[in-house]
């Protein structure tokens, strides 16, 4: 699953964003935390659509928590991110927030796009499965 998720966040980039709207009432806040952060906004709304599909009260079966898709077990990273104020994980503008910058600080560690994707997709501090590493580096070069 993970390995489809990479595959179809950097495929959207290469092959085109516009299969993936961002929907007009999430517009707004994508827009404006990908301009604070520098990530590109097809790389942000691949993000979305793939952890949650735009669903802001999305929980995932390990507990990952809204548009964004963040886990709690984070939070004392996540109110860094969020000024040091409490995490409210169901509210849009937070949760994009805190995710982006997330996002950035990994392309900022690891280098490149892709090995942030596969360690937000991960979790942060874990290495991706082989099989997935494999799997992306094949259909983008095939």
């Amino acid at each position: 699953m993970k390995s489809i998720f990479l595959f179809m966040v950097i495929s959207a980039g290469l092959f085109g964003a516009e299969r993936y709207e961002v929907p007009f009432m999430y517009r707004d806040i994508v827009f404006k935390y990908c301009a604070e952060t520098g990530i590109p906004v097809y790389i942000a709304n691949s993000v979305i659509w793939h952890e949650s599909r735009y669903d802001t009260f999305a929980i995932s079966n390990k507990s990952c928590l809204g548009l964004m898709q963040l886990n709690p077990q984070n939070d004392y990273i996540f109110r860094i991110y969020n000024d040091g104020l409490p995490v409210d994980y169901f509210n849009p503008d937070t949760n994009v927030k805190i995710g982006l910058r997330f996002l950035r600080d990994l392309v900022k560690r690891y280098g490149t796009y892709r090995r942030a994707l596969y360690h937000y997709n991960c979790g942060n501090g874990y290495r991706p499965p082989r099989s997935t590493v494999d799997f992306v580096t094949e259909e983008l070069n095939g």
